[in-house]
């Protein structure tokens, strides 16, 4: 008894020893300040700044965690993020520059081209402004879509580069801003065919198109990589229109425009243009491709083609 009851007490002030040290350190710990960009100890009495739940030692050290400019490269606490992707950082003293109508980056020394529009030295390196090299990426990208993608059409399709104008007057747009990049249009003209059997009673009716005509229009001074991209949505419309012409909805159609031109951005490995298109918050163009993208990864593109057929078959039926 005397030996166990020795030991037992024996224990217990070491302990409490040790819990009073430890309450020391954490103490401590708590009371002393680390700059969360230098890791410099902040001195008592020295002053510091707060932001964003981190402690600085200099505004020096604050400022290193601000945004930095993508035009100028100053960082700044005030400003605005442009692009739906946030891929760059506009300063107070650069965000009410001109955008480049490409790229959308704001620039200083832009060039100034037709439909008030300026573009960067950036695109303006491979800006497409000759339609015959331009009828030229369409003819490339129309056989991509062919051998990569079984995007087929074999069709004649007529082609204009066009100015941002001409690109507004023809897709009848309501807005006043000239936002549109490319255009797909069909036309024909409807003949309804009647067959009668011999006591002249109808068995049978269909459409006859005849004087049909295809046209793609694209913007003129696109990037090559965006010009192309703009293309394959175009042509994708082209395929939908020959495959599911009685589809009607407009996140469909343009959804799955979107979703080919992604596709096609990956077959050439272009994520920088997909981003865009993966963070569009547009309701008919960027939820629209997402539940394209969705549904071809649930069922595969045979899935797509299931859906669309159903859905041509009932917009047919009304």
């Amino acid at each position: 008894m005397t030996v166990r009851k020795s030991g037992f007490f024996s224990f217990f002030p070491g302990l409490a020893v040790w819990v009073l040290l430890m309450s020391c350190v954490f103490l401590n710990a708590r009371e002393r300040l680390v700059c969360s960009q230098c890791r410099k100890v902040i001195r008592p009495g020295q002053r510091y700044l707060t932001a964003q739940n981190k402690v600085f030692c200099s505004k020096r050290c604050y400022t290193q965690i601000l945004p930095e400019c993508t035009i100028c490269g100053k960082r700044s606490n005030r400003g605005g993020i442009y692009a739906a992707d946030h891929s760059f950082f506009a300063c107070p003293d650069c965000k009410d520059l001109p955008r480049c109508f490409a790229c959308q980056i704001p620039v200083r020394n832009g060039t100034r081209l037709s439909g008030g529009r300026t573009i960067c030295s950036r695109c303006s390196r491979s800006a497409v402004s000759d339609p015959a090299k331009a009828r030229a990426l369409l003819d490339n990208v129309r056989r991509t879509l062919q051998t990569a993608l079984d995007i087929v059409t074999r069709h004649p399709i007529e082609f204009s580069l066009v100015d941002p104008e001409t690109l507004h007057r023809l897709s009848n747009a309501k807005s006043g801003t000239m936002t549109e990049q490319g255009l797909f249009r069909y036309n024909a003209e409807e003949e309804h065919v009647v067959v009668r059997n011999f006591l002249g009673k109808k068995i049978k009716e269909s459409v006859r198109r005849k004087n049909e005509k295809y046209q793609v229009f694209i913007l003129d001074h696109l990037p090559v990589k965006q010009m192309e991209y703009v293309m394959a949505h175009e042509l994708a419309h082209d395929w939908m229109t020959i495959h599911y012409p009685g589809i009607r909805e407009d996140w469909i159609r343009e959804g799955f425009a979107e979703y080919i031109g992604w596709r096609y951005n990956q077959h050439k490995n272009r994520p920088e243009i997909n981003r865009r298109i993966e963070t569009n918050n547009d309701p008919v163009y960027g939820d629209g491709f997402r539940r394209i993208r969705d549904l071809v990864q649930k069922s595969g593109f045979e899935g797509l083609r299931n859906f669309l057929e159903r859905k041509c078959k009932r917009s047919q039926m009304r």
